[in-house]
């Protein structure tokens, strides 16, 4: 939750946090149980950047298995 909390206030703040710093976010959201966060910061990535990175992918996908969101993380794999 913090990792979101971070991300949010870079956000707020400026200027826009780049790929590396959002990967980082989805990184740490992945060890806990954010997976909601976790797909809307990779969707929020591909809408801004095109397709995000490997680690941001799997990190998104790591984030929903550890929640038990294995359909989700079937999605994002299927993306």
């Amino acid at each position: 939750a913090l990792a979101g909390l971070l991300l949010d206030e870079a956000h707020r703040l400026g200027p826009e946090p780049d790929e590396r710093a959002r990967s980082a976010s989805l990184s740490a959201l992945a060890q806990g149980t954010c997976w909601d966060r976790a797909c809307s910061l990779l969707e929020a990535m591909a809408r801004a950047r095109g397709r995000p990175n490997v680690i941001a992918h799997s990190s998104a996908i790591s984030a929903c298995e550890k929640a038990g969101q294995w359909r989700e993380a079937v999605g994002l794999q299927a993306a």
